[in-house]
């Protein structure tokens, strides 16, 4: 205030001058009247010519150069000029946040898409494009619901009760699950953000399949034992060769559970964090002769021929107990599946990007529908015949997860009735 006050009292001054000298003048000239008002005029019309200019400055584009004004009107041109300098900063401040939310936004897998208070899309990502079906610029200004025609998703977004999300099939790819949020925020305007959440679903269907798995592998030895315990405990006349038999069959189905337990909790280690590198490389020869041995013992009366090939004197940096376990459950599925007298390979292969340990059988071969899901916990292309054979159906689950640890993974290649091969690929900084 002090600014003006100062100001106004040197016009006020500045007028006292002119009216005063004009009033000389006049005294002079004999026109006192006609010298003080046309005086009076060109002070005004000096003002009103500043104010013009100002005024067209802030009435037009603005993008000029502020109109330098003169005496009282300089502050007022200075104060314009500050104004207009912090203003373009702030701008391009505003701007380069936009531009950091936009581009932030097309990274995001998510879709996220603006509305406005009747639904109306203010902008949209990438991911909206490809999980819902919204094109960025023909879509822009239309409203939601004329694309996503979904009477689940209508409801939920004329409800306005916007405090759990929507779940609902992908308009685009009905073989996506997609999840919905909404969130109301200013005048009635949303932020929809949606996303793919077929991998969790999926995830939440192998957990659930995995406890029902669980439960049934569990359940006969557990009806066995306790079947022959009530048995036992209801009658005392039995016959020494009757309870041997008792005996025998619960000892049997005891080992079964105890063995799903241990190579569960095997599994469940596993799957936690990469193996390091051990100090002395395995004696790859030495580890598949003793393998042949074990198959050959396992194979017994179906006389199976069995061949072990090497060429690669390279071995592992790794554990014995985890490759051995990877390895034999190979050649043991091999053993168990392959007919009478069929023909088993064993070989160790080494290549410019690593090395390659296979098993190929003669055996019935397994469909290319089965194939995807042989490496889940339990699952079985015949469940009577793999149990009979005395597998947990983890054994192939177990193969994948320890060689991930080992940054290796594993390749089956299969045709009914014409065998299969089983290939762990290991890379080359895991030799030596």
């Amino acid at each position: 205030m002090s600014d003006l006050h100062w100001i106004l009292g040197k016009q006020l001054i500045i007028l006292a001058g002119i009216l005063l000298l004009s009033w000389l003048v006049g005294l002079f000239t004999g026109y006192v009247t006609v010298v003080m008002l046309i005086s009076l005029l060109v002070f005004i019309f000096w003002h009103a010519f500043q104010f013009i200019k100002l005024f067209r400055w802030l009435h037009g584009s603005r993008k000029g150069v502020v109109p330098e004004g003169s005496g009282p009107w300089y502050p007022i041109s200075d104060e314009l000029y500050k104004w207009r300098k912090k203003s373009r900063k702030n701008r391009k401040n505003l701007l380069s946040v936009i531009n950091e939310f936009r581009t932030s936004t097309e990274a995001l897998a998510d879709a996220v898409v603006v509305l406005d208070n009747s639904s109306n899309i203010i902008w949209s990502n990438q991911a909206s494009e490809e999980l819902l079906g919204i094109s960025r610029k023909k879509d822009l200004s239309q409203r939601i619901t004329h694309l996503l025609r979904l009477p689940k998703f209508i409801q939920f977004l004329e409800a306005g009760d916007f405090s759990e999300s929507l779940i609902i099939p992908s308009p685009i790819n009905p073989d996506k699950t997609l999840s919905i949020q909404i969130t109301p925020y200013l005048q009635g305007q949303k932020l929809l953000v949606c996303r793919d959440i077929s991998q969790l679903q999926q995830l939440e269907r192998v957990r659930q399949d995995f406890v029902s798995n669980v439960s049934h592998e569990l359940r006969t030895p557990l009806t066995v034992v306790s079947g022959y315990l009530e048995v036992l405990e209801s009658l005392t006349d039995f016959s020494n060769e009757q309870v041997g038999k008792m005996i025998a069959e619960m000892s049997l189905q005891s080992h079964r559970m105890k063995n799903i337990v241990n190579e569960l909790l095997y599994l469940a280690k596993m799957e936690h964090g990469l193996k390091t590198k051990t100090d002395h490389p395995l004696d790859m020869p030495a580890l598949l002769s003793q393998l042949k041995q074990e198959a050959i013992a396992l194979s017994a009366e179906k006389s199976h021929h069995i061949e072990l090939a090497i060429d690669c004197d390279k071995g592992l940096l790794a554990s014995f107990e985890d490759i051995h376990k990877v390895f034999s459950n190979l050649v043991f599925n091999a053993v168990r599946y392959t007919p009478e007298k069929g023909k088993i390979t064993i070989t160790w292969h080494c290549n410019h990007e690593g090395a390659i340990f296979s098993v190929t059988d003669t055996g019935v071969g397994i469909s290319a529908e089965d194939i995807p899901r042989l490496t889940e916990r339990f699952y079985r292309v015949d469940r009577g015949r793999a149990r009979d054979e005395g597998g947990t159906g983890l054994g192939l689950a177990i193969v994948k997860h320890t060689l991930e640890r080992y940054q290796a993974r594993l390749a089956i290649k299969s045709e009914l009735d014409e065998g299969s091969t089983f290939s762990c690929y290991f890379n080359a900084d895991w030799l030596a």
